[in-house]
Parts: structure tokens; sequence; C-alpha cells
């Protein structure tokens, strides 16, 4: 519930009208240039690596004359950007793209004769944009082997040899050309070939673009010559999902009092939250009232109910159950409870047969909980089909799954700040990369003396970000406990529910997902109770901003462990204190246009006497853009930029913006894509940007902006792209009437406005 001084404060949402968009100013680079200098020299050594690539792949051309091979073209780190694809060059040579591997690799399909046309290209044309395009090239290579085992961090063919012999079976995935004469021909030729080699074939439904097969065969022998396929893209073990705990069952510490989860109030209106786990003990004494439905997929002794049990209590008394300990929500919420998952993991087909049946069915649940997850990290230079999957659901369906960023059980576990020799092995796990999805990492809540890390501190065993190209997750933490460096979770554990009506204790991410599910569920509810319309994007934005206001500014590594911090319950997501002003802009942003609002009030306690603006400004943006995971690395389709600053007359009697939340880069360096992609999260649907002026900034108008930006080669969508934005004014000293000041300067501008509750109504 909001405070006193919160009731009267609901955030405002900005209604649009076509007065918000205009044409964006002129401008143009002055045609097409060239990275580095086009000699006789980068040339010949093109040349000689185009003819190295076209011997690799002649062998497999020659097999299957009547499919393509693929090549990988490299580009220079200055050239990641659009603008700077060799489109031209390709056009001249009849080769298309057909997506994208690691950040700068694109993937084409070629023939020999297209090869040598590209030869020719690049030895012999030298109009601008012929010598342009050939400057943004590194190196081309074959994709081979190597690539579809998956590169350096991939298998090797003993390892898939003897996932086999173990009597398990793998997943290919073949590549797409964009015409459907070759692709059809590519898929029959592949079956054939892995017939002849022995291998079964099935296809899969992950509601993606991607072919994907399981593979099953007795023929470990013959895994290289299935390898050499023209058209197959990858080649891997079938991936085995585990409910995410530490390695050991919970401890149980006897019996639960009835009154730490009391049976619902029939008067409330709690929010459903999905539960896909191991299930819930079906005659828990006190957990049954909480369960609206059931869904059984398996049945002991391939479940204990455990994990799934200590799940759902934390969704009907998470505070209750831990001491009143305010640090965790004082929320309840209904359980949709889906037992699908075998206490010894369960193999990625089942769980995506189950998941993708269970979603349909209940369309009246919005948020899902997954506290699952694979036991390694997720791949950097792509997204896993899981997350694929789930991102087309939630599409499909409207609703948000909430996800654990996975546990690292390494011993000694991880301390603050972390051990050198861990590298990059803490990273998240599939799913939690999920692009529509929201992924939690776990903070301690108790520390005691043999503790690895301190109260407050990520835990011990929580996963870490970046995602695939890194976007930024996990978005959240929440509360999942904390142990010693050899694991023992003595005196900082979470307390739930186990079967029997027992009171357990564990640790993980698994157990602070759900806590952020519960906020996401009623945060849901409690925006449809006001009139409004729910959907992911706005919760999360709600939810990841509400983290935001509560979080002290975390740049570099930090933000991959704590994400944008910890999420308040609903009160704190939909309503503003006295010194704060939030606006919501759910805003259309329409290809070519820019999406502004002009003049943007300012709270007039936070103009200095000479108009200054001193305060603190916090942005959270978040959309869903077209996805694609044929594109590997580029599979966000498109960016969205915003920018917040002044909009002032220059001497030049025009306007320009200059945008200050965040600043610009310093370092010339960082224009460059990459760094754009790291450092500022191009590409990624969900971007933060908090700027503090306690001296002030010199800026009598400010200006909103947003505009999009689609991939090279992606076509314009017939609908414009959703964009979810809260923008932040915070007073620097705690007793500023920011909140009213905010709501007169709306009314003087003219606004369209209505609150996120029904506590208040404001006058424009």
């Amino acid at each position: 519930m909001p405070t006193n001084a919160q009731q009267h404060n609901p955030i405002l949402r900005v209604a649009q009208s076509d007065q918000d968009y205009r044409q964006p100013e002129g401008g143009g680079g002055g045609g097409a240039k060239e990275i580095v200098e086009v000699t006789q020299a980068l040339r010949d050594n093109l040349h000689g690596k185009l003819l190295t690539a076209r011997s690799t792949l002649s062998a497999g051309l020659q097999q299957w004359p009547n499919l393509p091979g693929v090549a990988k073209l490299v580009l220079r780190e200055q050239a990641l950007a659009k603008s700077h694809r060799p489109l031209h060059l390709l056009s001249r040579a009849e080769i298309p793209m057909i997506g994208a591997a690691g950040l700068g690799q694109l993937l084409l399909s070629v023939t020999t004769r297209t090869l040598t046309l590209l030869d020719e290209q690049i030895t012999t044309a030298n109009t601008k944009a012929a010598r342009a395009n050939i400057s943004t090239i590194d190196d081309v290579l074959p994709y081979g082997i190597h690539d579809r085992l998956g590169g350096e961090s991939g298998w090797g063919i003993r390892d898939l040899s003897e996932w086999l012999q173990a009597g398990r079976t793998l997943k290919a995935e073949l590549f797409r050309h964009g015409a459907d004469e070759i692709d059809s021909a590519l898929e029959q030729q592949f079956a054939a070939w892995a017939a002849e080699l022995g291998a079964s074939l099935t296809r899969l439904d992950y509601l993606t673009p991607q072919k994907l097969y399981s593979v099953t065969t007795t023929h470990h022998d013959l895994l290289e010559k299935l390898l050499q396929f023209p058209g197959l893209r990858t080649l891997a073990p079938m991936p085995i999902y585990v409910a995410e705990d530490i390695g050991s069952q919970a401890v149980e510490i006897g019996n639960a009092d009835p009154n730490t989860a009391p049976a619902p109030d029939s008067q409330t209106n709690y929010p459903l939250v999905g539960i896909i786990d191991t299930g819930i003990d079906p005659k828990h004494p006190m957990l049954s009232a909480w369960v609206a439905a059931r869904e059984s997929y398996i049945m002991p002794p391939e479940t204990d109910f455990v994990h799934g049990t200590f799940v759902g209590g934390l969704l009907a008394a998470a505070r209750s159950l831990n001491f009143g300990d305010a640090a965790f929500p004082d929320l309840r919420a209904k359980i949709l409870d889906v037992c699908a998952l075998e206490i010894t993991g369960a193999l990625e087909t089942d769980l995506h047969a189950r998941i993708l049946e269970v979603v349909r069915r209940h369309l009246d649940v919005k948020v899902w909980n997954l506290s699952l997850g694979g036991r390694v990290p997720g791949p950097t230079d792509r997204f896993s089909d899981f997350a694929q999957m789930l991102d087309a659901l939630s599409d499909e369906t409207g609703c948000l799954f909430v996800i654990a960023a996975g546990n690292y059980v390494t011993k000694p576990f991880r301390t603050i700040p972390p051990q050198p020799h861990i590298g990059d092995d803490d990273r998240i796990s599939i799913p939690a990369e999920s692009v529509r999805g929201l992924s939690v990492g776990s903070l301690a809540h108790l520390d005691v003396a043999h503790s690895a890390v301190k109260r407050g501190q990520p835990s011990p065993f929580s996963r870490r970000g970046p995602g695939p190209v890194s976007i930024p997750k996990p978005e959240v933490v929440h509360l999942g406990g904390n142990c010693s460096l050899i694991g023992d979770p003595t005196y900082t554990a979470l307390r739930s529910l186990l079967p029997n009506g027992k009171l357990g204790e564990d640790i993980g991410t698994s157990f602070a997902a759900p806590l952020v599910a519960l906020l996401a569920a009623h945060t849901w509810n409690s925006v449809e109770s006001a009139g409004g319309i729910a959907y992911p994007e706005l919760v999360k934005a709600l939810l990841i901003h509400s983290a935001v206001l509560r979080s002290p500014e975390r740049g570099g590594d930090a933000l991959h462990y704590y994400g944008f911090g910890q999420p308040g319950d609903e009160a704190e997501a939909l309503y503003c204190d006295p010194h704060t002003f939030t606006l919501m802009f759910e805003a259309d942003v329409r290809d070519g246009m820019e999406f502004e609002k002009f003049p943007y009030p300012i709270p007039a306690c936070l103009r200095t006497d000479d108009g200054r603006f001193r305060g603190e400004i916090l942005i959270t943006m978040c959309y869903s853009p077209p996805l694609n995971g044929q594109h590997g690395v580029e599979y966000c389709r498109a960016n969205v930029d915003l920018s917040f600053g002044s909009y002032d007359l220059w001497p030049d009697g025009k306007r320009h913006q200059r945008g200050v939340v965040p600043l610009e880069p310093g370092d010339k360096n960082q224009l460059y894509e990459a760094k754009q992609i790291e450092h500022g999260f191009k590409w990624s649907p969900t971007k933060v940007y908090r700027a503090r002026f306690p001296k002030g900034i010199a800026a009598k108008d400010w200006r909103l902006k947003l505009d999009v930006l689609r991939r090279a080669g992606e076509g314009v969508p017939d609908q414009p792209q959703r964009v979810v934005a809260l923008v932040t004014l915070r007073g620097l000293d705690s007793d500023q009437p920011v909140y009213a000041d905010g709501v007169r300067a709306i009314n003087t501008v003219g606004w369209s406005v209505r609150a996120m509750s029904q506590a208040i109504q404001v006058s424009t």
C-alpha cells in the first residue's frame, strides 16, 4: 500500500497526440567514406582470403551442387554500424546476407560463381561506393565444422559422441537462405544425408523461424560426416534444464506454524502467478488453499515436490515466513501449480512442449515464474532456442516470464569483488537471456562471520550479466540468501514451506525470482484495477524504474551483478514520493519521424533563481523490438534512442537538442558500434538513463525525443514501435514539493494526463 505521503501522488500517464511527431532535422554525412585506405596491398590480402574460403567450401559445393554454402564476412570494428554494411558490393556479387554470427560477422549465402563475382569486385571495383565497401571488410572465412560445433566455446565431436552413447539426443539447426526452393531442397537433402548415415530426425516446433531437429543415432563414428553438410548451422547436445538450487535439497527445520501462512481472505482480490517447477505438494495443509489450479505432467518418484513447494511458499507468505523482515514483500498471490520439471532435470523438447501447452491453456495467467535453467553459462554470441521460444510465447499470449538468473555452484563460491579465476564462468544461464522476460539475480539478506559476502551484496551463487550482445541481464535482483565459500548457508538462508507442512531453509536465485514475480503480478493487477491496460513492457518498465529509484548509480561491472537494483512493491512502482515527479509515456515511435514532448514541464522548485535546473533525472525505457533468431547477435531488429535535455534557441535562430541524460561519450572510440553496444546498450530493449546536477545546469526549455532505427535489411513493419518511458525528476532535498509543482507545470503546458491509480483526479 502507498504511504500517506504517496497516496495522493500517483505516476501520471501522458497521452500522445498527432502533434508529438515531427520530421528530423536534415543532415547527412556526405556519402560513403573509406574506413581505411583501399590500397593494392589491402585488395591482394582480401583476394587471398577469399581464395582460401572458396577452396575450403568447394568440397561441399561439389557434393551438393544445388545447395549454396555459407561464408562469414568479418567487418572491421569501425564498420559495425548499419551504415557501413558492404551492401553495394554484395549486391553486385549477387550474394544475400542470411544472418549474423558474432558481432560484425555477416553470414553470406554463396556459390562458386558468386564468390568469383565477389573476388572480381574486391580486386577491380573502383567506384567511391565500392571502395568504401571494400574498406569495411576485415576477413572472409568459410563456415565449417568448427562453427557448427559452436566455435571456441562449443563442443567437440568426442563430446557429442559421448552424449549419444549415454542414450541422449542432439539438436540440429539448419540455415535458412530466404528462398523457398533452396530451403526446401536443403531440408530434403539433410534428411536424406542423415538417413544415409543412420541418423533419425524429428522436426521441432519452437515458435521461431529456425529449422530445428532432434537427432538420434547409434553410428557415433559418422558424426563428422553429418557435420560436413553445408546447410547445417549448429549441432549440439539437446539441453537439460533443472530446478535452480545449489545442489542440495532444502534443509528441514521443523513444523511450519500455520499462522505464518494463513488461508486467503475471501474478500481480497489476489493476483494469479503461474509456477512451472517440480510441483507443490498436492496435500499441503497450508499451501493447498493458495493453489487455484494444478497441471501435472510428471508424478513421484520423478518429483518430490520440494523445490516447487518452497517456491510456492514464498508467493503465499514470504515476509511472515522470514521473521517479518520488511525486506521481503508483504504481499500474497494465488498460484497455478504446474508440475513440469523432474528433479533430475527435463529434456528441452519435453519442457518446451509442456510450457507451450500450459501457457496457451491458461491465458488468464499473466505472470509466470521460471526458477529453472541450465548448469552452465549461456552463449555470448546468440540467444538460446529456449529464450527465443519464451519470447515468441510471450508475444503470442501477452504474458511476462520472470526468470531466475541461474546459480554458480563451483566451490569456492564467489566473493565480492570476485576471484580472478572465475572469469565468465558465473555468467547467466539459459533461458535468463530472454529479451521479453524479466531476469532476476539474488542478493544476500543476512550475513555471519563465515559468509562469502556481506548483507546487501550479490549472493555468492547468483549468476551475473551481461546477456548476449551486452544486453543488461539480470535486470533486477531480490533476496535469495547467502553462504560460505564452501556453500554453507547456516543462519543466512531463506525460509519457506516444504511438503507435509514442514518448514525449511534454502538458498538460490530460484527463490529471488518468485519475489519479483509476486511484485509483477500485483503491479499488473493494480494497473488494471485503476482502469489501465497492463502488458509485459509496461510492467517491466514500472518494476525496473522502481529499482532504479531505490538504488545508487552503478556503472561498469557492478551493473552486471545488481542489475538496476531491487524493485519495491506495487506502491513504489505506481506512486511518487512528494519530492519526485514521474511521468509515463507510451509512445508509438514511427519510422522516419521523431516522437517529441515539448515543452517538457519542469517543477518550479527545481529551478534556481537564475533559471538553472538543479535536481536529479532518472529515465527507464522498455520496448519489444521485432526479433529474429536467424540473425544471431542481431536478434533484436530495432533500436530506440532516447534524448532528454535542453531544446533552446541557438544563435542561428534554430532550436537544437542537447541531450544531458546520459552524457555523450567523451572518448571518440566509444562512437564505434562495439562500444555503443557494450557501454550504451545499443540494440538493448531496456535502457536506463540518469544524471544528477547538484550545481545546476543551464537549460530554459526541455524536450523528450525518441526515434527508431532498424537493422540493415529489416523492413518497416505495419505498426510503429511501442515504447514505454518513465521520466522522474527528483529533488536533491526531500522536503522539496516536486510532485505538487510538477502537477502545476503539467496544467500550464496543457498535456492530457491520467493517474496510474484512482487515488486522485488531475486537472488539465
